[in-house]
């Protein structure tokens, strides 16, 4: 029994998927999409099939569905020796899709139809597999016939049944459940025929171990004490348990693990952190994990951490609603992988993407008009992000409308905002991803970096950014005089958390046949702990691209320049140490301002004999960054928006001060 039970795969998963992605089958005619997809909207089964996953989530691991005669179906849940057996009778479903294993134990989707079970094939009449391909997506054309993608919604082949004949929805339900009502006890299912089903809410945690146990090679693993015993779990070496019985923290890391992880972590609601990782340097315990990462790892992806870190894991997608995505970025620790593993990948999409309608390739969107002066032009564009993430409301959306925001959020930019014209470029990438390592992906504005553990330095190609921008708006005129850069921000696509940060870059590219100058700020695609994506926006976008602020690193003990005076430092950093003489001079002398004190600290650009006006600042690195520019720096902002929203405007230290209303910051007791 339990043998069977861990190489099938979680319902939670299976049917949540239906929603998520594409591919091409069946008949192997491909037919055209109709207007009008009604994938979301399937007779309200998406909010059902969402349900259904909070439902299985409860049970957690593997709930096999078997598919009987006359329209029998039985649910089998780990843990339950009797199965669920479920008869339509009334309102038959047309369509039951479920998995089964093909020849070679492989998992792969069936579909039910008359009677009869078929097998969901590709172009070359082989069976889909779960685990590796795109899942389908579900859908019926103008004559109610049923048809499947499997190209994330590109192209449709229709599904016929064994008879060769089209299968056609009938009636209102067109799957196996009407209705699940959920609380916090129990799972009430109600069938097509109004039969009624309760299920008990209790997670199967020792099957989903146990389950790990096999299908990880457990009998070879460093440390199993108690595994696979009579013994309660909480004593089953390496599974920490709370009062109640629910395991808080699965540590398995650097233990001879071995295989594909078994999607079984929605079992484990409780668990705040699940170690799978190795430590980075070889030993005979290494774990040596691969294969794609299930999807049930995002059931409860607000409260549980990864570390999947030094495995040789196949690039895996996780699609998650818009909520989820800054905390999923943040909770998944799978970088760096094995040496020899560079082309992995970790990607987390919008749950939207690949269902509605897309952004077209070198399009343009104006998310914010300037209200005052002469409206200043800022971009955000994306890269490798690939046609189903630029969907309405999907993936490229969230993270264009996170940055916008970001840039935004602080002093003085949330003063400075009116002044500002905001556009969203859209320009789908070939491939989904970046190029990292020796593993290059065909993006849009070819973003690489070749050694993201030695630092963040990257390259990409400046001219397409420029032809993007021209093609998506038409030609809209940018600054051509020369010292007014047209300021980008770039997200490329990396959940790479762990690597290495973001950078700022200045090149002239030609834009409508002349050299422009613009500065491109790079953001990787994912959130921190403390809000890290935004602070890091501020710091490249913000400070370097729009307010021509340079770095506030290093101590006394950095390396010297050996010329410094030869260098045109930022407005916030200067080689002389009085701050009595020095740029900010005026700052040091004004009371107003002695809450931020301003002085001549060593350290500029990472030279001790280069000084900055404060300690610490988001302009700062490491511990000394804090969420917020100094007075020099936001003057340097404030003078630069000005000088580009007016014509012959001139800086007045006095009005800036009236602007900036400087006031220490206070703390509620």
């Amino acid at each position: 029994m339990r043998r069977y039970l861990y190489i099938t795969v979680a319902i939670a998963t299976i049917v949540a998927a239906l929603f998520t992605y594409g591919s091409s089958l069946a008949d192997n005619s491909s037919v055209n999409k109709p207007a009008g997809n009604n994938q979301p909207q399937l007779n309200n089964d998406v909010t059902i099939i969402r349900d259904f996953q909070a439902m299985i989530a409860g049970y957690g691991f593997a709930a096999a569905i078997k598919t009987g005669s006359n329209n029998s179906h039985d649910i089998t849940l780990t843990g339950r020796t009797k199965p669920h057996n479920i008869t339509c009778t009334n309102q038959i479903a047309s369509l039951i899709v479920f998995v089964d294993k093909a020849k070679g134990k492989k998992l792969c989707w069936k579909y039910h139809a008359n009677g009869k079970d078929l097998w969901l094939t590709d172009s070359n009449k082989q069976p889909v597999e779960v685990l590796t391909s795109p899942t389908p997506i579900f859908d019926t054309d103008a004559e109610n016939r049923w048809q499947v993608s499997l190209d994330k919604g590109k192209t449709y082949t229709h599904l016929l049944d064994a008879t060769g004949k089209h299968i056609v929805q009938q009636g209102k339900h067109s799957g196996l459940f009407k209705e699940i009502n959920i609380t916090k006890a129990n799972v009430t299912l109600t069938l097509a025929n109004n039969k009624k089903i309760k299920l008990s809410r209790t997670p199967d945690q020792r099957g989903a171990l146990e389950a790990l146990y096999y299908a990880l090679d457990g009998d070879n693993w460093a440390r199993k004490k108690n595994w696979l015993s009579g013994e309660n779990i909480r004593t089953w070496q390496g599974i920490t348990c709370d009062d109640e019985g629910y395991i808080t923290k699965i540590n398995l890391r650097i233990n001879c693990l071995k295989g594909v992880l078994p999607d079984v972590f929605a079992a484990f609601p409780r668990c705040k952190r699940i170690l799978l990782n190795n430590g980075g340097r070889e030993s005979e315990n290494d774990n040596y994990l691969t294969g794609v990462l299930p999807q049930s790892m995002t059931t409860y992806i607000e409260t549980t951490e990864f570390d999947l870190r030094y495995n040789d894991f196949e690039t895996t997608s996780f699609a998650v609603p818009e909520e989820k995505i800054d905390i999923a970025t943040n909770n998944f620790k799978p970088y760096p992988a094995s040496s020899a593993n560079y082309d992995f990948r970790l990607f987390i999409d919008s749950d939207v993407d690949g269902t509605g309608e897309i952004h077209e390739h070198l399009s343009c969107y104006q998310y914010q008009k300037a209200t005052e002066g002469k409206g200043i032009d800022i971009y955000f564009i994306g890269d490798g992000f690939d046609a189903a993430h630029h969907t309405k409301g999907g993936t490229v959306d969230y993270w264009y409308k996170k940055a916008a925001e970001a840039t935004f959020a602080i002093e003085p930019m949330n003063k400075l905002r009116k002044y500002y014209n905001v556009f969203f470029i859209y320009a789908h990438s070939e491939e989904r991803g970046v190029s990292l390592f020796n593993n290059p992906r065909k993006s849009m504005y070819r973003y690489w970096q070749k050694n993201p553990t030695r630092g963040s330095g990257a390259q990409f190609r400046s001219q397409n950014v420029a032809t993007a921008i021209e093609k998506a708006t038409g030609g809209r005129p940018l600054p051509m005089d020369g010292s007014n850069r047209v300021s980008i921000s770039m997200i490329f696509n990396s959940t790479n958390n762990g690597l290495y940060a973001g950078m700022m870059y200045s090149r002239r590219p030609m834009y409508k046949g002349e050299k422009t100058p613009i500065a491109v700020a790079l953001n990787p695609a994912r959130e921190t702990k403390n809000g890290g994506f935004a602070t890091l926006l501020q710091h490249e976008f913000v400070g370097h691209a729009i307010g021509g602020i340079h770095d506030e690193y290093g101590t006394e003990k950095s390396k010297k320049h050996p010329n410094p005076t030869t260098i045109k430092w930022g407005p916030n950093l200067d080689t002389i140490a009085d701050p009595t003489k020095c740029k900010w001079a005026q700052f040091y002398n004004d009371p107003r301002y002695a809450h931020e004190k301003i002085g001549c600290y060593p350290g500029g650009r990472n030279f001790s004999n280069v000084y900055r006006p404060t300690e610490k600042s988001i302009i700062n690195g490491g511990r000394k960054r804090t969420k917020e520019f100094n007075a020099p720096s936001r003057a340097s902002i404030y003078r630069r928006t000005m000088q580009r929203a007016f014509d012959n405007w001139t800086f007045d230290y006095e009005e800036f001060v009236k602007f900036d209303d400087p006031k220490p910051k206070t703390t509620e007791k």
